[in-house]
């Protein structure tokens, strides 16, 4: 499991371009070329398939880490907190 919740700066918004990429690049991108031959279009479907596979797994390690974080923390008027110590890189 990673040290910090997340890996690059990047992360914190891996889920938004997750759900607003394909849907929009993708989409257009096939419709500009109404006639090219479905296997270019099943490639580039395949491709994305394959992207978002990725970041679900990237998300479902991140949950993972916040999850045990989480579980970790008090959650009281204490001043330590594992969540804080982990995104400042202390952990």
């Amino acid at each position: 499991m990673p040290s910090t919740l997340f890996a690059s700066p990047c992360e914190a918004n891996l889920c938004h371009a997750s759900l607003e990429r394909p849907k929009g690049h993708v989409s257009n991108y096939l419709w500009r070329d109404k006639g090219r031959p479905s296997r270019e279009v099943k490639q580039v479907a395949a491709k994305h398939l394959a992207d978002l596979e990725t970041r679900i797994e990237e998300m479902r390690t991140m949950a993972g880490t916040l999850r045990q974080l989480v579980r970790s923390c008090h959650g009281d008027d204490r001043a330590d907190c594992p969540i804080l110590a982990d995104l400042g890189g202390s952990s």
